[in-house]
């Protein structure tokens, strides 16, 4: 099984239960299994890498039995409507601030929910989710600088257009 967070490869310690997802070889919750995890930050920054975070993001919490699929992910951990990725993709959009900040904080919060269960399988999923809220907040930082560094760039020419 391969997940994609922080462009770096983690490896964990996975007792795979992950229901029907259809990516899991075994259906013994003591099976040991080899996890990487790998995201590319470094191409964020340009249109849909932000959407492929979150489809990613959805589908890991879907293998951990988190989440129904996209539309619950949108409302449960965006607090959006459950139409909110098919309105990005179609009027490709990115993600708001405010949805990644909401998704950023709910990954932590059941990160550390997961990781005082003190089981191994408990401790494998926590390590996922501690990834991609690191990824998650690396990409709000992107947006947010983006955001600020354009209002700065405005507000440059409007001075010299005054001069």
């Amino acid at each position: 099984m391969i997940y994609m967070v922080n462009s770096a490869v983690r490896t964990a310690k996975s007792a795979n239960y992950l229901g029907n997802s259809g990516k899991s070889n075994s259906s013994n919750p003591n099976n040991p299994n080899n996890v990487t995890v790998l995201i590319n930050t470094a191409q964020m920054e340009s249109y849909g890498m932000t959407i492929q975070l979150l489809e990613t993001v959805c589908d890991t919490l879907k293998d951990a039995n988190l989440t129904r699929g996209e539309q619950d992910f949108c409302e449960q951990w965006l607090a959006k409507s459950s139409s909110y990725m098919r309105t990005l993709r179609f009027n490709e959009l990115e993600p708001s601030a405010e949805a990644l900040a909401t998704l950023g904080s709910k990954l932590g919060y059941y990160s550390c929910e997961l990781a005082r269960r003190g089981d191994d399988t408990s401790a494998h999923w926590s390590k996922i989710l501690t990834a991609l809220r690191a990824e998650t907040q690396t990409a709000l930082e992107v947006r947010v600088r983006e955001r600020w560094q354009s209002v700065c760039a405005q507000r440059t020419k409007l001075r010299e257009k005054s001069l």
